[in-house]
């Protein structure tokens, strides 16, 4: 078999030196060019020798980017590991690419003015990266803030990637960038030059009730709805199903807030999926995963398989058709860990799906506490979604896609 422009693999041994050096060695000598970019995701058994398994990767698999982050699930090609521990090392090489990776500290987000304070510090402007990938700390770094301020200094630039996974309980997770082991920020990577990342993201989720209007909203909470009890409004979209329904639809609710609430109808996709947190009937306030604002548009979701499998299919089929004719260099998955083998009846379902539908490709990527990507050219935060990275040639302005 002759050699690719990727590579994705899964190591599921213990930590070896030796061994993962040779391992490293092998799977760089079947590139077809230097490596222009490492991905690696590891889960919590290799923690206390993170450091020296980066500048094994470096060394072995000559590595000038390595980024990556924790987690608890891996993903290698057309196989999601839920369970199996190890780590998962992805080697790109990106003919004509510019690889650059950053670190974003809580700090920086919150004392930036405005966009020149980012471009400055990453020596990059608006439209000179042709896409990003992400991975921040789930416990100190406000991901909701960083996403703004990127949407605007780096506009129409597609994000994938997640926040970290690990030892939640003990609140240890760990975000990898060339040799460092790294928390309480964000690793950034622009992939600029000949090389573009495309990105698709699945959310899961189906609308259902009526869609409203936010009257009154602070931070995560939701006052009022229509005018009324932000909690009243969901007792009674709740109590419209059938009794045999209710206890499913419970575990499964989620809350929907519109991307656009000029429009006169909405359906899946039209909405970022946020977790619904909790509510007091006595003071009339729900708590959302998210920040929603006044007079935005709403809508109660319900996680469901089905259509999750449906939508994920349609986006990837509708994917495909707009990269015809495109060299791809491989790709890259993250998806939810609300996800896998406890929402679906079947292993391996988003990874496999998209080898049948896009093809077979090395696809390294990681299970998530939350997942990155762009919907309506706009990057949000996701919950129990997949998104999906492509790095592909850059056509020529006059070429299109």
């Amino acid at each position: 078999m002759g050699k690719g422009n990727s590579i994705v693999a899964h190591w599921q041994g213990d930590f070896d030196e030796e061994l993962i050096a040779g391992w490293v060695k092998v799977l760089r000598e079947k590139l077809q060019g230097d490596v222009s970019l490492g991905l690696i995701f590891v889960t919590p058994r290799y923690f206390n020798d993170a450091e020296k398994l980066l500048e094994i990767v470096r060394i072995y698999g000559r590595t000038p980017v390595l980024a990556g982050c924790s987690t608890t699930g891996l993903v290698a090609n057309e196989n999601e590991i839920e369970e199996d521990g190890g780590f998962v090392l992805g080697l790109y090489h990106l003919p004509g690419a510019i690889v650059k990776g950053f670190f974003i500290s809580n700090e920086e987000v919150y004392s930036a003015q405005n966009s020149d304070f980012w471009h400055q510090k990453l020596g990059l402007q608006c439209g000179e990266s042709n896409g990003w990938l992400a991975f921040s700390d789930p416990f100190q770094f406000d991901s909701e803030s960083w996403l703004q301020q990127w949407n605007v200094a780096f506009k129409n630039s597609p994000i994938t990637g997640g926040i970290a996974g690990g030892n939640i309980k003990a609140k240890e997770s760990q975000l990898y960038l060339d040799g460092e082991v790294l928390n309480g920020g964000c690793v950034t990577v622009s992939i600029s030059g000949d090389v573009e990342l495309k990105v698709v993201v699945s959310q899961g989720a189906k609308p259902i009730g009526e869609s409203w209007t936010i009257t009154k909203a602070d931070q995560n909470i939701i006052f009022e709805i229509a005018n009324m009890p932000a909690f009243d409004i969901l007792v009674e979209t709740f109590s419209k199903f059938p009794y045999k329904e209710q206890k499913k639809v419970i575990q499964n609710l989620l809350i929907g807030l519109a991307i656009n609430e000029y429009r006169e109808e909405f359906k899946y996709g039209d909405f970022i999926i946020r977790n619904l947190l909790g509510g007091d009937p006595k003071t009339g306030i729900i708590a959302i995963g998210g920040r929603p604002r006044t007079g935005q548009s709403i809508q109660f979701q319900q996680r469901d398989p089905v259509v999750a499998t449906q939508e994920l299919e349609e986006l990837l089929w509708d994917f495909k058709k707009s990269l015809q004719k495109v060299d791809n260099y491989g790709g890259c998955l993250f998806c939810c860990t609300g996800r896998g083998c406890s929402m679906f009846d079947e292993p391996c379902h988003d990874a496999k799906r998209v080898q049948k539908i896009l093809g077979t490709m090395p696809v390294s990527g990681a299970f998530c506490n939350g997942e990155f990507g762009p919907v309506q050219n706009i990057n949000c935060l996701h919950g129990y979604s997949v998104s999906i990275g492509l790095f592909i040639k850059k056509k020529n302005k006059n070429q299109g896609l």
